[in-house]
């Protein structure tokens, strides 16, 4: 027991630096969470920011985010504002402001803000609905990233209607003119589908080429690592043998204390 009005002293305040308390710790923390985004999120959790060539995850993976993470998400503010866009053209549009916090079961929280506006909505059959939903799964969405995405943007804070880019500033909203023909949408091209890691990809063709199951291994990427991990299915009596092709093939190194082959790409 501390004795009575004598001051704690940290191990980090010692020389008046805050680092992490555990390194080794933080690192397995990171792999633990690079290896559920690879095994839990699927293609259809992507949306690929095309204009950064980089895939952003959906609402859905940032849900599944809060479910793995046993996060409680808790709406702290909702606004609604009505603005005249550009000021004086008597184009009226209503933007929808949510504010949310993401707990964690620790008590840790962080919060995020979204914002969206009906002119981001003009083609829907449900305008106020949907513009209200993408604000708040905007705030939702950041929170989550905030408190265990690093800040990660998600993809509903930056594609819109129809997957178009939303850009950052307002824009002016037009009148629209009657009776004007609806444009089609163009068909998905393959080009928009989030893309695989291509060290991944040559991974799993040398492994499938050479006779070794995909089944029995989770496979992903990790900086410039590409970690080949056994699943439950894989037989612990054939491990000898796996071992030594995937050695050979892939100029990999079993990581024992991992569990985990590692390749460098």
């Amino acid at each position: 027991m501390v004795e009575e009005g004598k001051a704690i002293v940290l191990p980090e305040q010692a020389d008046k630096a805050v680092v992490p308390v555990d390194v080794e710790r933080l690192v397995a923390i990171v792999d633990a969470f690079d290896k559920f985004k690879a095994m839990v999120l699927k293609e259809s959790d992507y949306w690929l920011d095309r204009k950064e060539n980089k895939r952003r995850v959906k609402k859905s993976g940032w849900l599944k985010y809060a479910l793995a993470c046993n996060l409680n998400l808790e709406k702290v503010d909702e606004r609604e504002v009505d603005k005249e866009m550009p000021p004086g053209s008597g184009n009226w549009v209503t933007i929808y402001h949510f504010d949310y916090r993401a707990i964690a079961q620790t008590g840790r929280y962080a919060e995020g803000s979204g914002s969206a506006s009906t002119s981001e909505r003009e083609e829907s059959g449900k305008m106020i609905h949907d513009t209200r939903s993408l604000a708040q799964t905007r705030a939702m969405n950041r929170a989550i990233s905030n408190l265990v995405g690093g800040g990660e943007v998600s993809a509903e804070e930056i594609m819109g209607p129809g997957r178009r880019y939303v850009e950052s500033n307002q824009r002016n909203v037009k009148t629209k003119p009657k009776n004007k023909p609806k444009e089609k949408v163009p068909a998905k091209t393959p080009e928009e589908l989030p893309q695989a890691d291509p060290d991944e990809e040559q991974i799993k063709i040398i492994l499938r080429a050479n006779g070794i199951p995909l089944d029995i291994l989770n496979i992903y990427k990790y900086g410039k690592k590409v970690f080949v991990v056994p699943r439950p299915e894989f037989p612990p009596e054939s491990f000898d043998d796996y071992n030594e092709a995937i050695v050979e093939l892939l100029k990999a190194k079993w990581m024992a204390n991992k569990n985990r082959w590692e390749v460098s790409c």
